[in-house]
C-alpha cells in the first residue's frame, strides 16, 4: 500500500509539473501549495517537514575545492580522522569539488572508499561566465566522466557541482545540469543570512538576490541549489575568502559565531567552504579544529555530505529517528580502497603525473580529449 502511494505522489507531482512549466520557461515566484517535498523546495526560513526546532538536526557542510593531492589528503585525513564521529556513530564526512589538472585519481578514490562525497569542479578550472552550453558540458560532464573512470566512483555517485570561482554560467549553465541529470549546484552565494535559508529547487525563481551573475532565469525542475550563505563578521561566502583574526581562538570564534546564526534560529545547514591552502597557516587549522572538536560533541550536530543533506530535506527525520536514518548511516564496504596504483607521466604543458589504479591513457585527459572509449556526451 506505501508503494501504491509513492507512485501516486511521483505521478501526482510530474503531471503538476507538466501543468506549470514548459522546457523553457522563464521561472516565477515559488507557489508553496504546488512546490512539494521530496521534489521541490521553496526554501527561505521554514524547517522543511514542519518539525520542531528541537528535533532538527544542525547539519554542517564542509566542502573542499579544487585538486585533490597526495599533501593536501595528509590534511584530510588529520580533519576526518576515526574519533570525529556524528551522534548516531557514524565519520564525519565531507564534499570534494574536484577539477582535473593535478588531481590524484588514487587519493579521490581512497577518499570516496571513506564515505566522503566526489563531485565535479570542471576539467581545466576556467571562469564559467562566457562559456557556451557544449563547452560547459565539455567541462563538467567531462570531469564527471574522467572522476568515474580514474577514481572508480560511480558516475551515478557524482551529483553535485561548484563552478569555479563560483563564475556561474547563467541559464546555459543551470540546462547542463538538468540534461546530465546533476542533483544540484553549489556556486551561487546568498546574503540572506538572518536568519540564513535552506536549500530549494529551482522549479521557480532563486529565492534570494543574484550576487555573483549571470544567474538562472528559467526553471529548472527538481535541480537544487545550495547555496552559500555569507558571513556575518567575514565578508564573505567562501569561507577561506573570510577576513579573519590573527590567532586561533579569534579563527574559532569567528566559526562559533556563524555555526550558532544557523544554529539559534532556522537551522539551515551550515557550510564551511574551503580550499586545501587556507590550512596552510597553523592559528586557521587550530581554530578550525577546535570548532570541529566542540560541535562534535553536541547531541544534535551532524556533519554530513551536501548530498546527505539534500536526503534530509527530501525526508525530513526528527532527531529521535536519526540513528535509523537510511541516507545518514555509512555503510561503505562496497568502495574499495585505491591498490597497486601507478603514476602515469603524460605531456600537457609539460610533464603531468596522474596516479590510478586503471591502466595509463595513451594521453593526458583534457576538455573534448579524455581519452574515455564511452561517453554520455556522444
Amino acid at each position: 500500500m506505501e508503494l501504491i502511494f509513492k507512485i501516486f505522489l511521483i505521478n501526482l507531482y510530474l503531471f503538476t509539473l507538466n501543468q506549470a512549466f514548459n522546457s523553457n520557461s522563464v521561472a516565477t515566484e515559488c507557489q508553496k501549495e504546488l512546490c512539494k517535498l521530496p521534489f521541490c523546495s521553496c526554501g527561505g526560513n521554514d524547517i522543511p517537514g514542519n518539525i520542531s526546532r528541537d528535533q532538527v538536526p544542525q547539519m554542517v557542510l564542509i566542502t573542499f575545492d579544487d585538486a585533490v593531492t597526495s599533501l593536501n589528503s595528509r590534511l584530510y585525513s588529520e580533519l576526518f580522522n576515526d574519533s570525529r564521529l556524528n551522534p548516531n556513530g557514524c565519520p564525519v564526512s565531507a564534499t570534494f569539488y574536484i577539477n582535473h589538472e593535478y588531481t590524484d585519481y588514487c587519493e579521490v578514490q581512497n577518499l570516496y572508499s571513506r564515505g566522503h562525497e566526489i563531485a565535479s569542479h570542471s576539467i581545466s578550472h576556467s571562469m564559467g561566465k562566457g562559456l557556451s552550453y557544449e563547452q560547459w558540458v565539455n567541462e563538467v560532464v567531462g570531469q564527471r566522466e574522467i572522476l568515474s573512470e580514474y577514481a572508480n566512483v560511480k558516475v551515478e555517485d557524482i551529483r553535485g557541482f561548484r563552478a569555479p570561482y563560483l563564475s556561474v554560467g547563467g541559464d546555459r549553465m543551470f540546462q547542463m545540469l538538468y540534461d546530465y541529470n546533476f542533483t544540484y549546484d553549489s556556486s551561487m552565494p546568498s546574503r540572506e543570512s538572518d536568519p540564513p535559508s535552506w536549500p530549494y529547487t529551482l522549479d521557480y525563481k532563486m529565492n534570494h538576490d543574484c550576487v555573483i551573475s549571470p544567474c538562472p532565469g528559467k526553471s529548472f525542475p527538481g535541480v537544487w541549489e545550495i547555496p552559500l550563505t555569507m558571513w556575518n563578521g567575514g565578508g564573505c561566502s567562501m569561507s577561506d575568502a573570510c577576513r579573519y583574526p590573527e590567532d586561533s581562538d579569534g579563527v574559532y570564534n569567528l566559526i562559533l559565531e556563524n555555526f550558532e546564526r544557523h544554529y539559534n534560529s532556522s537551522k539551515a545547514p551550515f557550510g564551511l567552504f574551503y580550499h586545501s591552502s587556507w590550512f596552510v597557516h597553523s592559528h586557521h587549522k587550530e581554530g578550525f579544529i577546535k570548532f570541529l572538536d566542540k560541535i562534535r560533541n553536541m547531541n544534535d550536530v551532524y556533519i554530513v555530505t551536501n548530498w546527505q543533506a539534500i536526503q534530509w530535506i527530501q525526508n525530513p527525520t526528527p532527531l529521535n529517528k536519526l540513528k535509523d536514518f537510511k541516507a545518514f548511516q555509512c555503510d561503505y564496504s562496497n568502495r574499495a580502497k585505491c591498490e597497486n596504483a601507478q603514476s602515469c607521466a603524460l605531456r600537457h604543458n609539460g610533464i603531468r603525473y596522474m596516479r590510478t589504479s586503471k591502466p595509463c591513457p595513451e594521453n593526458y585527459p583534457w576538455v573534448t580529449k579524455t581519452s574515455l572509449k564511452k561517453s554520455s556526451r556522444n
